[in-house]
C-alpha cells in the first residue's frame, strides 16, 4: 500500500503546500485588516468551525502519510530519530491535547469565552500552537522523510505568524487582564519553561536512546 502512496506523494506534498499557503494568506489578510480577519471568525459559526478542523486534519494527515511514504530517505542515526524525534513528538502531543481537551471543540474553534491563563498558558501564551510546533517537528525527525520534513517547515511557519491575527482581537475581548497577562508572559515560551522542556526532552531521548541500544 505504501508503495500505491508513494506514486502520489508528490500530488499529496504539492496540496499539502496549497493548503499551507491559503491559510497563510488568510492570516496575513487578518492580519492587515484586523476588521475584516478571517481567523478568529468576526462571528462564530460551527460550519466554518468544522471546515477548519477539516482543513487542519486533511494537512495533519498529509504529513503523517508522506512521513510513513518516505519513511528513513534521509539517512539519520535511529538512536536520534527515535530518541529526540520520540521525545519531541510525545511531549507535544501532551502540550497539545491537554489544552484542546480544557477548551473545548467551540473555543478551539474561534469562539469566544473564558480567558485561559492556568495551566500550559503560565508558561507560554500559545502552547497549542508551541505543542504542535514541537510535535510534528519530532515527526519529521521520526520520519525522516524529504516531503514531511518540507511540509513540516512550512507549517510550523503558519503556526507562528498565527498569534499575530489572533493578539488583536484578544486586546479587543478582554481588554486590561489580557493586556496583564500579555506583558507578564511570552508569546510563545517563557526562559524558566524551556529549561523545563529540556530537561523533559533530554531525560526522554536518553530513555528512548537506551531502548535502542537495549533492543539492537
Amino acid at each position: 500500500m505504501l508503495d500505491q502512496i508513494k506514486s502520489y506523494d508528490q500530488a499529496l506534498f504539492l496540496f499539502g503546500v496549497f493548503l499551507c499557503f491559503t491559510t497563510v494568506l488568510s492570516l496575513i489578510w487578518s492580519i492587515v485588516f484586523p476588521k475584516w480577519r478571517l481567523w478568529p471568525p468576526r462571528r462564530y459559526n460551527f460550519i466554518l468551525s468544522l471546515l477548519m478542523w477539516t482543513k487542519t486534519f486533511l494537512i495533519y494527515g498529509i504529513i503523517l502519510v508522506l512521513g510513513a511514504a518516505g519513511w528513513g530517505e534521509i539517512d539519520i542515526n535511529n538512536a536520534l530519530r527515535f530518541g529526540l524525534g520520540g521525545a519531541l513528538f510525545l511531549i507535544g502531543n501532551v502540550i497539545v491535547w491537554r489544552e484542546v481537551f480544557r477548551f473545548g471543540y467551540d473555543q478551539t474553534s474561534g469562539r469566544q469565552g473564558e480567558l485561559i491563563i492556568s495551566g500550559f498558558y503560565k508558561y507560554s501564551r500559545n502552547p497549542q500552537y508551541l505543542g504542535d510546533i514541537i510535535l510534528l517537528t519530532g515527526w519529521a525527525i521520526i520520519s525522516s522523510a524529504p516531503y514531511a520534513i518540507v511540509l513540516v517547515g512550512l507549517i510550523c511557519a503558519t503556526l507562528l505568524l498565527a498569534p499575530f491575527a489572533e493578539e488583536p482581537w484578544l486586546e479587543a475581548t478582554y481588554g486590561s487582564p489580557y493586556l496583564e497577562y500579555k506583558a507578564r508572559v511570552r508569546r510563545f515560551l517563557r526562559s524558566d519553561f524551556a529549561g523545563i522542556l529540556v530537561q523533559r526532552v533530554f531525560s526522554m531521548a536518553c530513555f528512548f536512546y537506551l531502548e535502542t541500544l537495549l533492543t539492537r
